[in-house]
């Protein structure tokens, strides 16, 4: 399982520095700890001098994050925590925009996370229209002596959404263009606690279209199939 527990959004202009720490009901009942570095889901980078995760399990375990030489752009950066029955993977953003940078902003959009080419992770709001689908394969039949056909399994039962990002800037586009090479991908959901899980999915790359809809703004449309596969009822 994976959640998110911390986001941080700032400017590369802002200085200073971060200190933060792990809640004591996220702690309670622990038996590990380690941090990943930067990255999710298992594939990891080692974190920038600049971030320090510190604290002595399983006591006041936290991060430091110094802004006066951190360098523009998105991290995610991952810690793995045992539990008796459980590893819970969390994971504490960073966005450190330029100035000129595209604004991902989006509140009520469906957010996606991917792995680039170049190893590290991205992130875009999708705020325009949903259509969520199920992708239901051919099933196995059998016929009764009586002559009556019934489907004995059906496998590969997946739910899927076909997401469209509204009206962004042409500048947009490059940024977007490497979720078409991904090999992971995960969709944000947050639960009732505020916190925040990634849920994995897959893209298509196929259906990834950019229709322009005025001067030097486009919509983007991608689909996407969840990884895990819906539990049916055999017959």
């Amino acid at each position: 399982m994976i959640k998110k527990v911390k986001t941080y959004v700032k400017d590369a202009t802002d200085s200073g520095v971060i200190n933060d720490y792990f809640d004591d009901a996220i702690m309670q009942g622990s038996t590990a700890y380690n941090f990943n570095g930067v990255g999710v889901g298992g594939s990891y980078t080692a974190a920038p001098a600049w971030f320090i995760p510190f604290g002595s399990f399983p006591f006041s375990l936290g991060w430091y994050i110094n802004l006066d030489v951190a360098d523009a752009g998105f991290y995610s950066f991952s810690f793995s925590i045992d539990y008796a029955t459980t590893t819970v993977e969390y994971i504490v953003e960073l966005n450190l925009s330029e100035s000129n940078a595209i604004d991902i902003q989006g509140c009520g959009a469906t957010w996606l996370t991917w792995l680039t080419r170049q190893g590290g992770w991205s992130k875009f709001p999708f705020r325009g229209n949903t259509t969520f689908e199920t992708d239901i394969p051919d099933a196995e039949t059998y016929q009764t002596p009586q002559y009556i056909t019934g489907i004995s399994e059906r496998r590969g039962v997946t739910d899927s959404e076909i997401l469209t990002t509204g009206d962004i800037p042409q500048g947009a586009i490059p940024y977007l263009e490497s979720l078409k090479q991904t090999t992971q991908a995960y969709i944000e959901n947050t639960l009732q606690d505020g916190t925040v899980e990634y849920v994995p999915v897959l893209v298509e790359a196929g259906t990834f279209l950019k229709r322009n809809t005025r001067d030097k703004f486009f919509d983007v449309t991608v689909r996407i199939t969840y990884a895990t596969e819906l539990t049916m009822q055999n017959g």
